[in-house]
């Protein structure tokens, strides 16, 4: 994450999201994050709590091209410490 920009990298795709675009970040439940996350369930687990991303805008960018995609949700576990980081930027931006 940069002050401008939210990256999350997963395997050979790269989510890319402008602190300008996202709309909300909230913590959601386990049962939520499953039916929509998808990453790793098993080893992420202890990785973070789930949170929900919700953009106007995100470029997925994976081997075959660039995709940008418009109303997204994004679902990832995210540690307390970044959460609250992420959080108060985007406060700042606001």
């Amino acid at each position: 994450m940069t002050t401008e920009e939210f990256i999350l990298q997963r395997s050979q795709r790269t989510y890319r999201i402008a602190l300008d675009n996202i709309l909300g970040l909230m913590e959601c439940p386990e049962d939520e994050f499953r039916l929509h996350g998808g990453f790793d369930q098993e080893r992420a687990q202890a990785c973070g709590r789930p949170y929900k991303i919700v953009t106007t805008l995100l470029y997925l960018v994976s081997p075959a091209g660039v995709i940008e995609q418009s109303r997204v949700s994004l679902y990832a576990r995210l540690s307390a410490a970044f959460a609250d980081q992420m959080t108060a930027l985007l406060r700042a931006s606001s």
